[in-house]
């Protein structure tokens, strides 16, 4: 196992929703992803009425506009698992899942595509959008009609790997979900084309890839418990990726890019493209601490955020 290492499957989750189709694809991916015994925390972020004079606030007894029984899918469809509703008022519910992922040990944030677009697959909303370029954990997306169709859990586990710390990172990620579910991985590496560059006299062609290596570092990096298969890919990246996919995929994990804020995800296109064009839930994992060794998955919890005055100003920042 690599020093970017998980213990095992996400134990607490934050899943987004909304009452919206999309959000009963995110209950269907939360399901088959948080094993029997996982904690869920279902958290709803209601806008304002009229201007704030705070980020936002929870919502508790007869401040809770919504119905009774508005978190009742999600009870009815986790069953099993230890669930908690939120609902809060706020500017921006991107916001308010990163803050209580700043409070309370979270392991993986799971939140559903709008539905709008090719069914089958995830795109991105304002809240993903938002999450998947600022999150400091792991971030799931289900894709459109997910919750329309069977899952029998989690039998085969892709990862996008090209031998990077963020690749790897995803990689040890990816080996966690597969050793908790039993299932088999499937590294792909996309074998780069030789490009043109120029001399001073004629264009020469750069080195190609050495694919075979790279997988043989992920084949050294995994359990030898864990079933694993590696397939070299070739063409366009998301598009290769995505097809690689279409094979009786369960599950895409990817690194986010190797530039920004540290342990935090932070899309580029190489991680972007395979979430919009794949045909099965993707999960983005932060990039790495220097050093490359990322946190376990936690278990201890702080207290529920409540509110945060005074920072309205800087909510468009």
């Amino acid at each position: 196992m690599s020093d970017n290492d998980f213990e095992a499957a996400p134990r607490r989750v934050l899943l987004g929703y909304d009452g919206s189709a999309g959000a009963a694809d995110a209950i269907e991916l939360c399901r088959t992803i948080a094993p029997q015994g996982a904690e869920v925390i279902a958290a709803d972020v209601l806008p304002f009425p009229g201007a704030p004079s705070e980020t936002f606030r929870l919502l508790t007894g007869s401040d809770f506009p919504l119905p009774a029984d508005h978190f009742e899918p999600v009870l009815a469809r986790l069953p099993g698992r230890r669930v908690d509703t939120l609902t809060y008022a706020g500017d921006s519910p991107a916001r308010v899942f990163e803050e209580i992922v700043s409070e309370v040990a979270i392991d993986l944030i799971v939140v559903g595509s709008p539905h709008r677009g090719a069914i089958g697959r995830a795109l991105h909303g304002s809240v993903a959008e938002a999450l998947l370029h600022g999150s400091p954990v792991p971030v799931a997306t289900a894709p459109r009609g997910y919750a329309s169709r069977a899952h029998e859990g989690l039998r085969t586990i892709a990862v996008a790997y090209d031998g990077g710390a963020e690749a790897r990172a995803a990689l040890a990620y990816a080996e966690a979900i597969a050793g908790a579910a039993g299932g088999r991985l499937k590294v792909l590496t996309v074998a780069r084309p030789t490009d043109p560059v120029g001399g001073a006299i004629a264009y020469t062609f750069s080195l190609p890839q050495d694919t075979d290596d790279i997988q043989r570092q992920a084949l050294r990096e995994v359990d030898p418990a864990i079933d694993l298969r590696r397939r070299v890919l070739h063409g366009e990246t998301a598009a290769a990726i995505a097809g690689a996919c279409a094979d009786a995929v369960d599950l895409l994990v990817v690194g986010s890019r190797g530039y920004g804020t540290v342990e935090r995800v932070l899309l580029g296109s190489t991680s972007a493209a395979p979430i919009h064009e794949a045909p099965c839930p993707v999960i983005v994992v932060p990039r790495p601490a220097a050093g490359g060794r990322r946190r376990r998955h936690a278990r201890q919890a702080s207290s529920i955020p409540q509110t945060t005055k005074g920072k309205v100003a800087s909510s468009a920042s």
